[in-house]
């Protein structure tokens, strides 16, 4: 079962033809890929356990005709850094202020000029990472131009305590061997198929309740082993006697 479920990814062609560029921030390095010239526009995937910046490959063609387009993933996701950590909403701001000041900087090197609006960066945003916009543009308005949100989620939760689920699952995750195996198996085949045939009404929950599935299957497979060992040690002894 595990054999099938974890050891199913092949190396895929790189979706994108420019080369990969990196922006170190002070919670890890993030990767990107961009194209094109003229006022930058950062484009942000979605938040979830298929998420990269893959998502936006035919905005990115399309805008590079006339545009600086960045294409990045977010840190934890595609090719950007991985670190042991928390991932919080605070991280992915954090992450986002400093992606931000990076091609704010470029942007006057080397152009003078920033988002097209003629002040900050214009930034088009899918999903989950809409909320981490809005509330960052909230704070910080001189750093955003133009601002597009495609299927919005999140909004209003931000500030927000987290979740029992999520909490369970935070502390279950790092259990030794137990986060490499649930990853593992989200990124198989299977567990990308499982996640698109799910509805995305609510994505944040649903890769929860993705990570829980795989979760409860882990254990339930080390309950099984336990049980299996109590048994042989049993027979072990009465075979003594």
């Amino acid at each position: 079962m595990f054999d099938e479920l974890f050891h199913d990814r092949p190396q895929l062609p790189a979706p994108f033809a420019s080369p990969l560029r990196w922006i170190q921030t002070p919670e890890g390095g993030v990767a990107f890929h961009e194209d094109g010239a003229g006022a930058p526009v950062l484009l942000l995937h979605s938040i979830n356990s298929l998420g990269t910046s893959f998502e936006m490959l035919p905005l990115f063609k399309s805008l590079a005709r006339s545009r600086r387009a960045v294409a990045l993933d977010w840190l934890g996701f595609g090719e950007s850094e991985r670190p042991q950590r928390s991932y919080t909403a605070a991280t992915y701001a954090a992450v986002l202020h400093a992606v931000l000041l990076e091609l704010h900087g470029q942007s006057e090197d080397e152009t003078g000029l920033t988002g097209a609006s003629g002040g900050g960066i214009d930034v088009v945003a899918a999903s989950l990472a809409a909320q981490y916009v809005a509330v960052s543009a909230v704070g910080e308005p001189e750093r955003f131009g133009r601002l597009v949100f495609i299927s919005p989620t999140g909004l209003g939760r931000f500030g927000g305590a987290p979740r029992l689920t999520a909490k369970t699952s935070g502390l279950s995750l790092r259990l030794p061997g137990l986060g490499e195996r649930v990853f593992d198996g989200i990124t198989s085949r299977k567990g990308v198929r499982r996640s698109l045939e799910n509805p995305l009404e609510d994505e944040e929950q649903n890769h929860l309740d993705a990570a829980q599935g795989f979760i409860d299957t882990w254990l339930s497979e080390i309950k099984t082993l336990q049980t299996a060992a109590t048994d042989h040690g049993d027979a072990l002894r009465e075979a003594a006697l």
